[in-house]
């Protein structure tokens, strides 16, 4: 495998460091070399991880401008999002 400056800094998962459509990691021409940062920061403490990638993935789909949309404020869902967001930020 060739290496360049994509395989070296770029995930699969996360993507491209630079941005770059044409990125050789992200177009899955060439297998990063290691793991990303992020896919590190993850390993080390999974559940923080899996915490944030819900308050992400939520705030993605039902949040604008910092308000809940498209989610009743009393769903199980959105008092989950709320005990998260908080727990990171506690954290």
């Amino acid at each position: 495998m060739s290496k360049d400056v994509h395989t070296e800094h770029c995930c699969y998962r996360h993507g491209c460091k630079y941005g770059k459509d044409d990125c050789s990691v992200e177009t899955g021409d060439k297998q990063q070399s290691h793991p990303c940062e992020q896919c590190c920061e993850e390993a080390a403490d999974p559940i923080r991880s899996a915490l944030q990638a819900f308050v992400d993935d939520f705030e993605g789909d039902h949040v604008s401008d910092g308000e809940i949309v498209d989610e009743p404020r009393w769903s199980p869902l959105t008092s989950l999002y709320k005990r998260a967001k908080k727990a990171l930020e506690d954290s």
